[in-house]
């Protein structure tokens, strides 16, 4: 039997399936760099700096948070309770714009979210010398619970839009390990995504052997750039992934979205590692066009490539012999979603107790509405 060391060091370069982290290469922007002001202070233990800390209770309104050359905008450190971050202008943080570190009842609302992010690496952490983020996105959630993410504008950001992620021995928003906890009941709603590089708009992950669940992502507009690729990989989608041994996600509704020109396909599911379950999906009412597939350099057999043509929902499951424990993606629900201008409506491979109501809808446009892979899904 592999070792645990084994299988996370193979999980690890799977992860960059989940999102579309290695397109950076096709980009010819330059990111800028800045220098670090003297005004960044440590974001707690995460071995990144912030220009400014919020705390339990605190509001944080009106604000123009220019970051110049800190790793974080707005930092809210673990333990933190009921923080409101509203009606602000978060810019120029090299990493994240906002960080929320294992906390619950925060608030991020009706902020513009520009230009940031341009201090990650443009590829995966797998081909970088430590210290390296996996999610630098412009706002990111790890380890959070009962928060909610609404009506943000997101633009222009170097590496990525929202995340929401478990925390623990891979706190994939930070260099150092945060506490062992799960994403719960959070919410993801009413945020406008567009213009953001290199990776992915909206993600739901999990790195660590924890249980997320209840997440909503739900009457978002996200845009991307789809193939041919161009001089800005835009890259838009809606993710939902588990990138690391044992890791699970269960209960999460994509609902009501626009997901348009993404890269690869618009709405993604896929169970990466070794021992990990994608449970209970539900994926209703959004109206996706105009996306993209996996390039060759970027794919495994399970995934829909260029031959294959464009996609629309990709629901996967990879299996990894001589691995144990195949990575599992269960009881995935699609209702009413419209699925215009792609070659397929929904991709299944390695799947199980999928059900469809109306999707492709009876508005959409594919020439093949469902496609099983090779090596079988239902």
């Amino acid at each position: 039997m592999s070792s645990p060391e084994n299988m996370m060091t193979f999980s690890k370069g799977l992860k960059i399936l989940a999102c579309l982290l290695i397109l950076a290469p096709l980009s010819l922007a330059v990111p800028p760099v800045f220098a670090a002001p003297a005004t960044c202070a440590p974001a707690g233990t995460t071995g990144l700096t912030t220009f400014m800390t919020a705390h339990s209770g605190q509001v944080v309104s009106g604000q123009t948070v220019n970051a110049h050359g800190c790793d974080v905008g707005i930092f809210v450190p673990p333990g933190s309770k009921h923080v409101i971050i509203t009606g602000d202008i978060v810019t120029k943080a090299k990493i994240h714009a906002i960080f929320v570190q294992d906390s619950s009842y925060i608030t991020i609302n009706r902020n513009k979210v520009v230009n940031n992010s341009a201090g990650v690496p443009a590829v995966s952490c797998d081909f970088v010398a430590p210290p390296c983020v996996n999610e630098g996105k412009a706002i990111q959630l790890s380890g959070t619970s009962h928060s909610v993410v609404s009506n943000n504008y997101l633009a222009r950001d170097f590496f990525g839009g929202i995340a929401v992620t478990d925390d623990g021995s891979v706190d994939p928003g930070a260099l150092n390990p945060g506490s062992s906890l799960a994403a719960v009941d959070n919410k993801v709603t009413g945020n406008f995504i567009t213009r953001v590089s290199n990776d992915c708009g909206i993600v739901i992950a999990a790195y660590n052997a924890l249980k997320s669940t209840g997440n909503v992502v739900i009457g978002n507009t996200v845009r991307g750039s789809p193939p041919p690729f161009g001089v800005h990989p835009f890259v838009g989608q809606i993710v939902i992934a588990t990138d690391g041994p044992g890791a699970k996600i269960a209960n999460t509704l994509v609902e009501n979205n626009v997901v348009v020109g993404s890269t690869l396909p618009g709405i993604v599911v896929h169970s990466n590692a070794p021992g990990d379950v994608i449970s209970f999906t539900t994926i209703i009412g959004n109206r996706i066009a105009n996306n993209g597939y996996y390039p060759s350099f970027f794919s495994t057999t399970n995934t829909p490539v260029q031959d294959n043509g464009t996609v629309g929902i990709s629901l996967v499951a990879e299996a990894f012999p001589p691995f144990p424990g195949a990575p599992v993606l269960t009881h995935t629900t699609l209702v009413d979603n419209t699925i215009s201008r792609d070659h397929i409506g929904v991709w299944l491979c390695n799947t199980s107790h999928t059900s469809f109501v109306n999707t492709p809808g009876s508005s959409s446009n594919v020439p093949q509405g469902i496609v099983v892979c090779s090596h079988g899904g239902s």
